[in-house]
């Protein structure tokens, strides 16, 4: 008797859960979190900028470097899929690169137009299978810079929830335009700053006279006509990590009390990562490299002491700085 009770419960319980849900549809259930795919195509793609807006400049499969596995139960279920970066119309998504969007489509699932879209699908499997997505790159706008495609950038879900997320590998596809590049003329620059009396400081604080020097450029490669924005971020050798605008003395000085400011006019310049990435902290605009094309290029920069101790000690006081150039 304890026995066909239990059954009986049991069974109800099963009816009832089944009858709670909408008549359209069954679940389906990924209870350990969605599929993530992390996704990978060409090292790089080169663009030309002056191709016109609306012009499809690429088209390849991208496909799963690295897949996250999870479990997802049987269903019938209708389907969508979207990308998960800002909309820029017309079934185009942001790529994070100036003038430059992105469509998805994928023959692997039940829907094969550009996304957004949905389906209803009918799933057996217990298990999601990697699979490719096709990418088309679009121009939408000027290409002054290049760089990567990084982070998530699309999803696959129910009406209940995650079933796929599509993140961008770390070895994610870069775009390069054929924008301007630019080099240093002088791969080794040295400012020298003459000798300074320490009466002229007054406190912590106070400055020497500015010392005028120039880093000049030459940039080419760039199409006929196509230009590139300029930013620069400097870095101190000597204390990588240092975020301040005070330069750090090197280990060869024998002064103390003091650091080295570098202006951009007659703002100190504070350091940043020795990175060339879009946006990279303490990164600046270089004030005459704006819609730059081949072209050489002088970036006019001054440099200072100032004091950093109640007490300086006299002696050489160097410090060692290093650039690096971003393109927008």
């Amino acid at each position: 008797m304890m026995s066909r009770c239990t059954d009986t419960l049991f069974w109800a319980s099963i009816a009832l859960s089944l009858g709670t849900l909408p008549s359209t549809a069954m679940a389906a259930r990924c209870p350990d979190g969605p599929y993530r795919f992390y996704m990978a195509g060409p090292p790089e793609i080169t663009v030309d900028p002056s191709v016109p807006n609306n012009t499809t400049f690429w088209t390849g499969d991208v496909s799963p470097q690295r897949v996250e596995p999870q479990k997802c139960f049987v269903a019938i279920t209708s389907i969508y899929m979207e990308g998960t970066t800002p909309s820029t119309g017309h079934q185009l998504y942001a790529s994070g690169i100036p003038g430059i969007s992105f469509r998805l489509k994928s023959p692997f699932v039940c829907y094969t137009g550009y996304w957004p879209g949905q389906c209803k699908s009918q799933i057996w499997s217990e298990s999601v299978y990697p699979h490719p997505i096709t990418l088309e790159l679009v121009k939408t706008g000027p290409i002054t810079g290049g760089g990567k495609l990084s982070g998530e950038f699309a999803r696959r879900f129910t009406d209940y929830e995650d079933e796929v997320i599509y993140s961008w590998s770390g070895n994610s596809l870069e775009i390069k335009p054929t924008t301007p590049t630019c080099n240093a003329t002088q791969k080794t620059l040295d400012v020298p700053l003459e000798k300074v009396s320490t009466s002229i400081f007054t406190g912590v604080g106070s400055t020497s006279p500015e010392k005028t020097f120039a880093i000049t450029l030459e940039c080419s490669g760039g199409v006929e006509g196509v230009t590139t924005n300029l930013y620069m971020t400097m870095t101190d050798q000597t204390a990588p990590a240092n975020r301040t605008d005070q330069l750090s003395l090197a280990p060869s000085s024998t002064a103390s009390g003091v650091a080295i400011q570098v202006l951009n006019g007659t703002q100190p310049v504070r350091y940043g990562p020795d990175s060339s990435e879009s946006g990279n902290e303490n990164q600046w605009p270089v004030p005459n490299g704006q819609g730059i094309g081949n072209q050489r290029l002088t970036i006019p920069l001054s440099a200072r002491f100032i004091q950093t101790q109640p007490t300086i000690v006299p002696g050489f006081a160097n410090g060692h700085a290093t650039f690096t150039l971003s393109y927008r």
